[in-house]
């Protein structure tokens, strides 16, 4: 009681502080770019009577109050990469005023006729935004464009397996990254054993990578969020379009009607329509592997206070292959049976609710489902008898989560958030059946046994509030903290802090610390993508995962549109969990007895400097960093280097418009040092060869060899044609140029020799020179 009394005198304390201003007129709208139709967030509306401004929120979202009710007013309005604009309104009592900004320019002159600092977005420390068109700037694997593999150019960020989708963010694991779309969690967030994610490019609108100085309204996983927000759709201008590639065909349709807008878009693989059936024709096999998802997005505008909006996905990957074995001496023939599958299954409802011009509420209410399985049968058939088996093993994990937030805005840049988050998971961490069947002479005898690990189940609740204002005129500050409660227990306060100092007009300091707190753990038995990890909640037995970190960085912004950063960061971690030695997911212990707890330790040093404006555009990040794992029962208990530490990483991309909206060519490096592996050792025989007693294998030190580092180069261009009422672009890549055998894997294979076995290290690359070439056309 003691904790909820400070808990609310801590609120009403900054209620307090929030200053109560009267306006009498109020002008708002939404700014849109005109070309693509995409709201902007951050753009610049300055209104020269009153020498005032506001910059839009993450929804594009704008508003400037006025104090008297004059007749006219003059809004100055600016967006990077678009062309300034000047915008009269008349009449103006509370007007809503949606803008549209002209397109993109190949040569951009800002003229800065105001200034507005926009505190909440200036304390983001340790966050990087890309939107939709930025995305598609960036060459990319079979020239499918992909938000998360977008990601992996950021400093602080690793892709863990050459041409995967993976993040592991600043020393985290990829299980401890927060991905939420459109604010519901993702668990599985990939397809085609990771090399595509779950997000496609015609339903995103943009997407934020926040590493570290967290926000208390975010919290759950310990490393990173990735903040994915769907596209809307808009009733004054309907749209649609389809994209053909050589993998993936792709194709959406947005627009609106009264007060209801909708954005639906769906893609599907080509491989098993157009390739597979030459395999099954040539072969005793017949194959299916595809993968196919499909993205919604509703919005009914009540009134002008009022909004309900629906977001929904649903993914599937399926690989199944079946193999026919006739027998040449006999009437048998053999089949067996490989299957893969799993889904992602996501609803979401929200209400936002504007209160007044200083509280409004959001509202949320979702469900998230993962779920996979794998398997595999065998049969044994002629004219007498008929014999099979088969194994299959299914997992499952859902979420479903209520969260309200309430935003109480004061003068200035004085903000108060308070929410509450509530989340119950279902945990299924497998379930294996297996079936036996023997049929002679038309009788048939069967055995079925299925069984299955105890299902489990966690209450996770959160309050958290969080303060964001300016002192002074170069200090913005975002102070909050979150307070967790899982089954009743486990009671965690973690503090976030996050502060932005501005040295000079060009020059930046920013310190952030946040605590952080992760309620499920997830068991890695692969590193090849396979959805074979399991997700189990955390409890007495296997306690939350802890993280606290820090970040000390400098910003300096060389010139209008180019800016430079350097930020360095130290990350521990308590409550890491591995498998022991030999224990795996086909176990049927209990998951306490399967894995070992630990500790983990990050730091490093991250540079990137990115040019934004121009016919010319590009970043370039680089990061040196250190990842560590200590376990008391794995390398007799010295800290060992974690699968992922790769301490290298190094990341240049660039664009250049050779003619505006029409040919855009686009560039893309990559070098990082090899991940560290464990390899074997030796093979220990028996003194005495009569002793019934086999060999044993002898390791050296856990992940004490590195396989060689990784560096490739990528290019693409695209032809675009843009007439009044269509957009059509042919984009045409090449990944890894200069065909690279990059490391995909590393097997130690043996190889006989007059002394006996010798090992020796074989590698594996997996993509050399891979072209693409996409054809896409939009309809408006």
């Amino acid at each position: 009681m003691r904790a909820v009394f400070y808990l609310f005198t801590f609120i009403s304390f900054y209620l307090f502080l929030v200053p109560c201003d009267v306006y009498a007129q109020e002008i708002s709208g939404i700014v849109r770019s005109e070309i693509s139709g995409e709201i902007l967030e951050g753009a610049s509306i300055y209104c020269l009577e009153y020498q005032t401004g506001s910059i839009t929120n993450e929804r594009g979202a704008y508003s400037i109050k006025c104090n008297s009710y004059d007749t006219t007013f003059t809004l100055v309005v600016s967006y990077v990469g678009h062309e300034q604009d000047t915008f009269t309104i008349k009449n103006c009592g509370s007007t809503v005023q949606d803008i549209l900004l002209r397109g993109e320019l190949s040569n951009l002159s800002v003229e800065v006729v105001g200034k507005y600092i926009d505190s909440e977005k200036a304390t983001h420390n340790s966050t990087n935004r890309l939107t939709n068109q930025e995305i598609l700037r960036i060459p990319a694997l079979f020239g499918e464009a992909d938000p998360i593999r977008a990601m992996q150019v950021m400093p602080g960020v690793q892709s863990g397996i050459e041409g995967q989708t993976g993040l592991f963010v600043r020393g985290g694991g990829n299980d401890q990254n927060l991905v939420l779309l459109d604010g519901l969690p993702v668990y599985k967030p990939d397809h085609i054993f990771g090399f595509f994610s779950t997000f496609d490019i015609n339903a995103v609108e943009k997407v934020n990578l926040i590493k570290g100085g967290f926000p208390a309204r975010f919290g759950g996983r310990l490393s990173s969020v990735v903040d994915v927000e769907m596209k809307t759709g808009r009733v004054d201008q309907s749209s649609r379009g389809f994209s053909l590639g050589p993998l993936i065909t792709k194709a959406y349709i947005s627009g609106g009607f009264g007060k209801i807008t909708y954005h639906i878009s769906g893609r599907r693989t080509l491989f098993d329509l157009l390739i597979a059936p030459f395999i099954n024709s040539s072969t005793d096999n017949n194959l299916a592997f595809y993968f196919g998802d499909a993205n919604i997005k509703l919005e009914y505008n009540i009134s002008k206070n009022d909004r309900l909006v629906f977001s929904g996905y649903y993914g599937k990957d399926r690989y199944d292959q079946t193999r026919i074995q006739p027998q040449n001496t006999s009437s048998t023939v053999r089949t067996s049976q490989e299957l893969l599958s799993w889904y992602n299954l996501l609803g979401n409802l929200r209400y936002d609710k504007v209160w007044s011009d200083r509280l409004t509420q959001n509202t949320y209410i979702g469900n998230t489902i993962y779920s996979y399985e794998n398997g595999s049968a065998f049969s044994e058939e002629n004219l007498l008898r008929r014999e099979s088996s088969s194994l299959l093993y299914s997992a499952d994990v859902a979420e479903t989560m209520f969260r309200t937030s309430l935003t109480f805005k004061g003068k200035k840049n004085n903000i108060l958030k308070v929410g509450v988050n509530s989340s119950y998971r279902r945990f299924i961490p497998g379930r294996f059946t297996i079936a036996n069947s023997t049929t002679i002479s038309g009788i048939e005898a069967s055995q079925d046994t299925m069984f299955s690990r105890i299902a489990s189940s966690n209450f996770d609740h959160n309050f958290y509030a969080e303060k964001i204002l300016d002192i002074g005129e170069k200090i913005s500050l975002n102070a909050g903290v979150r307070f967790g409660w899982l089954n009743g227990e486990h009671f965690k306060i973690q503090p976030r802090l996050s502060v932005e100092t501005k040295i000079n007009s060009k020059d930046e300091l920013n310190i952030s610390f946040a605590s952080m707190r992760q309620n499920t753990h997830l068991l890695i038995s692969g590193t090849l993508g396979l959805p074979r990890d399991i997700w189990i909640p955390a409890n007495n037995d296997l306690p939350p995962q802890d993280s606290w970190q820090v970040a000390l960085g400098v910003k300096r912004q060389l010139k209008p549109g180019l800016r430079v950063a350097i930020e360095a960061y130290y990350k521990s971690m308590n409550n890491v969990v591995n498998y022991r030695p030999g224990a795996g997911v086909t176990s049927s212990e209990d998951f306490s007895e399967l894995v070992v707890k630990g500790k983990g330790e990050a730091y490093g040093l991250e540079c990137f400097v990115e040019k934004s404006v121009g016919r010319f555009r590009g970043r370039l990040s680089n990061t040196l960093s250190w990842s560590w794992r200590t376990f008391s029962e794995i390398n007799q208990g010295n800290p060992f280097p974690y699968r992922y530490d790769r301490r290298n990483n190094l990341y240049i991309t660039g664009d250049y418009s050779v003619s505006p909206n029409k040919i855009l060519l686009s560039a893309g490096f990559t070098y990082q040092t090899g991940n560290p592996i464990t390899l074997l050792n030796d093979r220990v025989l028996p003194l005495n060869r009569e002793l019934s007693i086999g060999s044993f294998l002898t390791f050296a030190d856990v992940n004490g060899y590195r396989i060689p580092p990784t560096h490739r180069l990528d290019l693409g261009v695209s032809f675009q044609k843009i007439k009044n009422n269509y957009e059509r672009v042919i984009a045409i890549g090449a990944y890894n140029v200069y065909a690279r055998r990059n490391p995909y894997y590393v097997n130690v294979e043996n190889e006989r020799t007059l002394d006996g076995l010798r090992g020796q290290l074989v590698k594996v690359s997996l993509f050399r020179l891979v072209p693409s070439l996409s054809y896409t056309i939009k309809w408006h």
